[in-house]
């Protein structure tokens, strides 16, 4: 637990310098609490920020456990967003990105509760 609070502790400022060095760093850790409350900070920031590279950063995830968990991070941060700016995010997205997310549509509303249910639809 303390090792994935520091973790995330220094992937909200590195994330803040540098989103794909953070991202990077990140895909390299092993499965777990640490990877995945990581992978969810860069989501977090990146997405926003600059959802093409955020996007492109999915795309490039070969390992498949990986790149579901940072799918299901995107559709989490994604389904926050008012429809406009969902639309605004995903207008350029490949196909096989938007199916990848979509696949991970109700694990993301099942992590972010049951106030996710009116976002999600």
């Amino acid at each position: 637990r303390d090792f994935d609070v520091v973790v995330v502790q220094v992937l909200q400022r590195w994330v803040a310098k540098s989103p794909p060095e953070a991202a990077a760093w990140v895909s390299t850790f092993h499965g777990g609490s640490a990877r995945e409350a990581g992978i969810k900070v860069v989501a977090d920031y990146w997405l926003p920020c600059e959802p093409s590279a955020a996007l492109g950063w999915l795309d490039s995830l070969k390992d498949t456990l990986i790149r579901a968990e940072a799918a299901r991070s995107m559709m989490g941060v994604i389904l926050l967003q008012p429809e406009d700016i969902r639309s605004d995010w995903l207008e350029n997205a490949d196909p096989v990105i938007l199916n990848d997310l979509e696949k991970q549509r109700e694990e993301a509303i099942k992590e972010m509760g049951d106030n996710m249910h009116s976002f999600a639809h």
